[in-house]
């Protein structure tokens, strides 16, 4: 999250109006008709080498429940149901991932309160291995060569406002129709565009939440 990296600081941020420094605000999530979101919790996987990364991560969580909760814009999803209830509101359903499994440390329990927490995803890995991963970096159409189109789902990762890392013309969440607009003249449907947009995502929440009940 890039917020981290002001120290976790939300004093001076209103996210309600545009904010050109960074990667997204309410404003251009409207704009790029985004109704349900991710909030990245991560920290450098050089913080394996300390054992700080679970510590690190803790932090993460916290400054994303304080941003939330700062504008009535958002609120918190824990599940598939609750992104339709909150995206019926007009409101944006704010979910939380974890970029990386080295956070949890190779702790289960850690796994288990990071779902507590509102955790809905967690990478296995980011840019280095983990004991139990490898890394890599997963491609649209590379996927649903390998996987097919019911296991994709959009994760731009945006992060600095794409000044250096992101494809230009895709800088912000407000470019996310230019995406699809390319996808539709690469010759996906409209149907494969609704599964990557969104019902991929919420028929994988409700089969872990069903998962997640019988443990």
């Amino acid at each position: 999250m890039l917020i981290e990296k002001k120290g976790g600081d939300i004093a001076g941020l209103d996210l309600g109006v545009p904010q050109p420094e960074w990667c997204a605000d309410v404003p251009r999530l409207r704009q790029g008709g985004v109704g349900a979101q991710y909030w990245s919790v991560y920290t450098n996987v050089a913080n394996m080498k300390t054992n700080r990364s679970l510590h690190e991560a803790l932090r993460a969580f916290d400054v994303v429940h304080r941003v939330v909760r700062s504008r009535p814009e958002l609120e918190l999803a824990r599940s598939a149901d609750d992104i339709d209830r909150i995206h019926r509101t007009g409101r944006i359903a704010s979910l939380i991932g974890v970029e990386g499994g080295h956070m949890i440390e190779g702790s289960l329990a850690a796994l288990r309160i990071f779902h507590e927490l509102g955790a809905r995803y967690m990478t296995l890995t980011h840019w280095d291995n983990v004991e139990w991963a490898d890394s890599a970096t997963d491609h649209i159409d590379h996927i649903r060569k390998l996987a097919g189109i019911d296991h994709i789902g959009i994760g731009a990762d945006f992060f600095d406002a794409g000044t250096t890392s992101m494809v230009p013309g895709l800088t912000n969440v407000s470019r996310y129709p230019f995406l699809f607009a390319e996808l539709l003249r690469r010759g996906y449907s409209e149907e494969d565009l609704s599964k990557i947009a969104g019902r991929n995502h919420l028929r994988a929440m409700r089969r872990m939440e069903q998962a997640a009940e019988r443990r």
